[in-house]
């Protein structure tokens, strides 16, 4: 029995039914699910090889998944840059990562591997891009094209042309939310992690 206090182990020891005599019980203060193994990172060039730590940085390309069914991408702060890994038996947790992109801000848990992969454990999603830039919109309703670099723009139904050459932001829904965590299954998960269930105690 596990819990995160020990007037509640008393109460379950006394819930459980066995069908046979206890002798006797002990409990046990454990690491385990504590996170205990994460070390804050002040930026990303203070992280050492096979270190386990949080960091923030911001992401710099789309999630890419390779043969195998490991996907990785890269995320950057002032200091440099490092490449993360949420690998095939993170099963449902890789949906969740593809999900990510240039210019969200996170703070990755997790461990520096043999290939100096940050491995991620949890992240939380500290700043969402929710911007995407795109062409302008003809006055005909027609979405323009590039008219060649440093050209601007023409559309291809009308023929009107600009001249200038600056896409236009367009606010766009997002499948994540700020301030969320998300986090890898039970079974790809080591002892020593944290749940999201547990992040507001301790």
């Amino acid at each position: 029995i596990r819990s995160n206090n020990v007037d509640s182990l008393h109460t379950a020891k006394n819930i459980v039914k066995v069908g046979e005599p206890i002798v006797d019980w002990c409990i046990f203060k454990t690491n385990q699910h504590t996170d205990m193994h994460i070390q804050k990172a002040d930026n990303i060039s203070d992280m050492k090889q096979y270190g386990c730590y949080e960091v923030v940085g911001e992401v710099k390309n789309v999630p890419k998944i390779i043969d195998g069914g490991h996907m990785f991408f890269f995320i950057f702060d002032e200091s440099g840059e490092i490449e993360c890994g949420a690998y095939e038996p993170t099963k449902n947790f890789r949906k969740i990562v593809s999900n990510l992109r240039p210019g969200d801000v996170i703070k990755v848990f997790g461990g520096i591997g043999e290939q100096n992969t940050f491995n991620i454990e949890k992240f939380q999603m500290l700043k969402l891009n929710d911007v995407e830039y795109q062409n302008p919109i003809c006055e005909c309703g027609k979405r323009m094209t590039s008219a060649g670099k440093n050209k601007g723009f023409k559309c291809k139904k009308c023929g009107k042309k600009i001249t200038s050459d600056k896409k236009v932001p367009i606010k766009i829904t997002r499948n994540l939310k700020n301030s969320q965590f998300y986090e890898t299954p039970v079974s790809a998960r080591r002892h020593l992690s944290k749940p999201i269930c547990r992040m507001n105690l301790m």
